[in-house]
């Protein structure tokens, strides 16, 4: 009976095993091929077109005033009058009084000099009054050739040069008496200042220093390979400023700008940095000339910014990522098929950001921006889909 339902059962496994084998054998499995990943790089480009380009070199410096000066008194006196603008930050015009030292003394040197002058004038007259009456008698009763002390001669000269001495007296305690009033000779602030109302001051005593607030200069070291982009255009200060500079720096966290020209160098090129110094102008620094004032904050004395100089304009040329350049003198094009090829170029002119190009490319072409580690010419290249059209 057992062996019975065992050969059963094994008559039922393969009758199945063959139906599964017809199935498998008239229902072929259709094979799925995968492509193997591409081992190519990938790399971004960008499309080249010629233009042009304002080269732009880069410096930095501090502001400094272009003019400063040390007010001091010439006459020693007790200070009766000092302006309320005469505090340090203080800002004062061209003309302002400054301060006023007590005058009396100079006055009465005055009244008494102009009376010498008076007292001079009556002794130059008597004595030509006198001399007229010499001459006229020796006309009349002398002989020969007549002494001039006779005619009073010296006489007469030593009062004109007495009258003289009088009169510079009078000139000088005039000075004297305007120099009692010390006046600001230019629009300027206050840096310092060391005077007090009622002081007695010392002839010679500083009272206060005074920064130019008109213009301010920025020394700008640049170095001498960089000298052949700006194609410098400097003139004397009584000329037309030459080349644009545009001041910048971080005030307030907010980044400001100042526009400035070139006016002068200073010296000669430094021989161990190899770097010659231009001296930038900013006319009207601190924004006052202006019926309103300017947006902009001051810009102060001593604070330190950024300069982008403008230099010249080159024309149809190419302008590239600096990125791009390997080594200093290679570029990487890509052509049609996809392939890398190697370019060696001679720039005209490279900085931090760009460089730029007078031959080595053709209108058009793909200019690879990637730096790949290892470029052998030909090689398989993947561009990637976004890819940069626009110049820098």
């Amino acid at each position: 009976m057992k062996l019975g339902v065992q050969l059963l059962l094994a008559l039922v496994v393969l009758v199945l095993g063959g139906f599964a084998v017809t199935f498998v054998i008239s229902n072929p499995r259709e094979t799925e091929l995968v492509e193997k990943p591409s081992n190519a790089p990938v790399v971004e480009v960008r499309r080249v077109t010629r233009g042009e380009h304002r080269l732009r070199v880069s410096s930095h410096g501090a502001v400094r005033p272009r003019r400063t000066a040390e007010i001091s008194v010439e006459l020693p006196g007790r200070v009766i009058e000092l302006s309320e603008a005469c505090v340090v930050g203080g800002f004062v015009e061209q003309g302002d009084v400054l301060l006023r030292l007590d005058p009396r003394d100079v006055q009465q040197a005055l009244v008494e000099a102009r009376g010498a002058v008076t007292a001079a004038e009556l002794r130059v007259a008597t004595e030509q009054h006198e001399a007229d009456v010499a001459a006229d008698e020796w006309k009349r009763f002398g002989e020969g050739e007549p002494e001039p002390f006779l005619l009073r001669v010296p006489q007469l000269a030593d009062a004109r040069a007495a009258l003289d001495a009088a009169r510079a007296r009078v000139e000088r305690a005039e000075r004297d008496l305007e120099r009692c009033v010390v006046r600001v000779p230019f629009a300027a602030r206050i840096a310092a200042r060391a005077a007090e109302l009622g002081e007695w001051l010392p002839a010679g005593a500083v009272v206060a220093t005074l920064i130019g607030i008109e213009r301010a200069e920025v020394r700008l070291p640049v170095p001498d390979a960089d000298l052949a982009a700006l194609d410098l255009e400097l003139h004397g200060a009584d000329g037309e400023p030459g080349n644009e500079v545009e001041l910048s720096a971080q005030v307030g966290g907010r980044l400001w700008t100042w526009p400035a020209r070139l006016v002068r160098t200073e010296g000669e090129i430094d021989p161990r940095s190899r770097m010659l110094t231009l001296v930038a102008e900013v006319r009207d620094p601190y924004g006052r000339a202006g019926e309103v004032a300017s947006a902009r904050p001051p810009l102060m004395a001593g604070r330190f910014v950024n300069a982008e100089l403008s230099g010249r304009l080159l024309s149809d040329v190419f302008v590239i990522p600096r990125s791009a350049l390997r080594d200093g003198s290679s570029i990487s094009v890509i052509d049609d098929d996809a392939r890398l090829h190697l370019r060696t170029v001679q720039p005209l002119f490279v900085d931090d950001r760009v460089a730029v190009l007078d031959a080595g490319l053709e209108e058009g072409e793909l200019l690879c921006l990637t730096q790949l580690e290892i470029v052998v010419e030909g090689m398989q290249v993947r561009v990637a889909d976004t890819t940069a059209e626009a110049t820098p």
